[in-house]
């Protein structure tokens, strides 16, 4: 692991040490002039501060971090000369339940990142050099709050470039791709909506026509019951028939003697229906009346007085 310190020291002069720890926990020490290549893994700005108390506290038995952070900062506050809400504290860890804790007043770090900004120092953390003697304790300090993210070092400039150049050059060939798909698809999307289109009027007319026979066989039906003979009616109707457009039909139908009463169904009104019917030499139209469903139908009551025809 390789680290980079900052040491601010009290009068405000900063010297920088390159470590490099081993997986054992040994330490050997770096100037900057044999620093090795790369970017370091940690940054620590280690600062003379003034106005910081440090205290021993051991803890009876081993808990989690979050449960050590709660009861090593009750400890602190209890020992305090000073409301808790005005320090931050760091701790170390030294082994068997032992921890080294210490409190900085507000004011004192805002003193040492206020000079760290002055130089543009870039750090991962801030420990008090009370804390802290060697790169060993160093890399075992924690500090509870997080530092103003101003202060962070960016890592890893060059790959985070090559990931983002990367990432173009992908949008770059997936854009067009996406593009030809979403044409082929709109092409697609087209033809079925014109056969979606299609095949919704042919229902639509064939529903019609459905409306059309069920109405004739409706009126068959009640002239069969009715028991009107076909050689005084049919010439009648035949006539009337064909004088009807294709949006009106016959629905309904009864007769008496050489009176018949029609009902005509039509999909839309029609104020010229009287000269559309007319007479003829079959039937003369004796009453008319109309009237509006609520399917928005408009039906049509005829009252016709059969002609005899010799």
């Amino acid at each position: 692991m390789r680290i980079r310190i900052f040491e601010l020291e009290t009068g405000g002069a900063i010297r920088e040490t390159c470590h490099r720890s081993s997986g054992r926990g040994s330490v050997r020490v770096f100037t900057p002039a044999t620093e090795a290549a790369g970017e370091p893994d940690a940054v620590y700005l280690l600062a003379e501060t003034g106005r910081t108390v440090c205290y021993e506290i051991t803890l009876p038995a081993k808990t989690g971090r979050r449960a050590t952070e709660e009861i090593l900062y009750n400890e602190l506050s209890e020992r305090l000369p000073v409301e808790p809400e005005s320090v931050r504290w760091f701790y170390r860890p030294d082994g068997g339940n032992r921890f080294q804790v210490c409190a900085v007043q507000h004011s004192e770090i805002d003193r040492v990142l206020a000079v760290a900004a002055q130089h543009a120092l870039k750090f991962d953390r801030l420990v008090p050099a009370a804390l802290a003697k060697t790169p060993e304790e160093l890399l075992r300090v924690v500090a509870p709050e997080p530092l103003p993210e101003e202060f962070r070092p960016v890592r890893f400039r060059r790959w985070k470039v090559a990931y983002a150049l990367l990432l173009l050059l992908l949008l770059s060939l997936l854009i067009p791709m996406f593009a030809g798909k979403y044409r082929a698809f709109s092409v697609e999307h087209r033809k079925l909506t014109a056969v979606r289109e299609s095949l919704s009027s042919a229902l639509r007319k064939e529903r019609s026509e459905y409306g059309r026979l069920s109405a004739d066989r409706e009126l068959l039906e009640e002239i069969r019951n009715a028991r009107i003979g076909w050689d005084g009616i049919a010439p009648a109707l035949g006539v009337l028939t064909k004088r009807l457009p294709p949006s009106m039909w016959v629905s309904g139908l009864a007769a008496n003697d050489r009176m018949v009463d029609l009902t005509v169904s039509a999909a839309e009104d029609d104020a010229n229906f009287y000269k559309t019917i007319g007479d003829s030499d079959y039937y003369s139209i004796v009453s008319l009346r109309k009237s509006r469903e609520a399917d928005r139908r408009t039906l049509f009551m005829v009252k016709l007085r059969g002609n005899q025809i010799d």
